[in-house]
């Protein structure tokens, strides 16, 4: 395997492996297999194909990729954690041109899943979710979209639709109210270390997992589209069997029992026309709709100047006065 710019040089060094021997005449290597490039699109077969991190291979029946020791041509990136993370091989050993140096790596990959399964615990307690799409050019990933909404809706939780181009801390930051974020993108950059950020980012397949009622997560990773949507088709079918949406479920983070809050219940609306309710002393009415962001706003201690739920705001305009003058270290009325 290789990172993109590599690739066409997997073919020629996979064929020099194949013919080196060892002292007495004897092939080093007993099977070498070149990976490609997964093509957006080509439907693989199962049985005759193994696809992951967004690279295919075919290999002899009765074997699967498990009895094999993966050789990467590229330096540290994401494809290559990628790779470590869903290729379940017997070790994985890395050469850069760059450098001209082989090694083994050493991704303590336990440690890493340990941190991604916790992302998923926070994803089950979450009730508004944010889906980031981070690509407009992968194959599929307006059906992955419709396919996280219908997961969303029918868990009875909120969602909101993000396209913030490159991904960073401050864009993310700017919805408070999101309790988890949940990232479209290709197989090459969905791993995203949220570290940073003031919300978990997870992976669709991550998400998969957090609202799915009977699923446990095996250690087996997928990031790939495809992969993905069948898992979704799957769990479709399990979803008509268990119904029980009232049940609570217990919080790895919190250590109890949480019930999750219900949006898109239709068994709380009246007749489909929403509630109404007091909007401020003044007996004002409203129409309340449920919005997550609206309901965020009220809890806030600070919601704006001049906000309507105020009981002892005036209604006369304040006279324009005179503030302080010079600069943060000294004003002039500090002298």
């Amino acid at each position: 395997m290789s990172d993109v710019p590599l690739a066409y040089a997997v073919p020629e060094v996979a064929q020099s492996l194949g013919r080196r021997r060892d002292g007495e005449g004897a092939l080093v290597f007993g099977q070498v297999v070149a990976s490609e490039i997964a093509v957006d699109g080509r439907l693989y077969d199962p049985k005759q194909a193994g696809v992951a991190a967004g690279r295919s291979w075919q290999l002899p029946r009765e074997e699967s990729i498990g009895d094999y020791t993966v050789l990467y041509l590229g330096g540290e990136s994401l494809t290559l954690t990628n790779i470590l993370l869903t290729v379940r091989c017997r070790s994985v050993f890395s050469y850069d041109p760059a450098t001209r140096l082989l090694r083994e790596e050493s991704l303590q990959v336990n440690r890493h899943l340990a941190r991604r399964f916790k992302m998923v615990q926070h994803a089950r307690d979450a009730d508004v979710i944010g889906i980031v799409v981070g690509t407009l050019a992968a194959t599929r990933y307006l059906r992955v979209i419709e396919a996280l909404k219908g997961m969303i809706r029918r868990a009875h939780k909120k969602f909101y639709v993000f396209v913030v181009g490159k991904l960073n801390v401050a864009k993310l930051a700017n919805f408070a109210e999101i309790e988890t974020y949940v990232l479209v993108a290709c197989p090459e950059n969905s791993l995203v270390d949220s570290k940073e950020f003031f919300a978990p980012v997870v992976t669709p397949f991550e998400m998969l997992l957090a609202l799915s009622k009977s699923r446990q997560w095996t250690g087996d990773y997928v990031t790939d589209f495809h992969a993905f949507l069948d898992d979704a088709d799957r769990e479709l079918m399990d979803e008509a069997v268990d119904d029980d949406d009232d049940r609570p479920h217990f919080s790895l983070i919190t250590g109890a029992l949480k019930q999750s809050r219900r949006f898109n219940d239709p068994r709380e609306d009246v007749d489909g026309e929403g509630q109404l309710a007091v909007r401020n002393g003044r007996t004002e009415i409203a129409q309340y709709l449920g919005s997550a962001g609206a309901e965020f706003l009220l809890t806030r201690s600070f919601r704006g100047l001049g906000h309507d739920d105020q009981e002892n705001r005036s209604d006369e305009p304040a006279l324009a006065t005179e503030g302080r003058s010079g600069i943060a270290r000294g004003y002039a009325n500090e002298r």
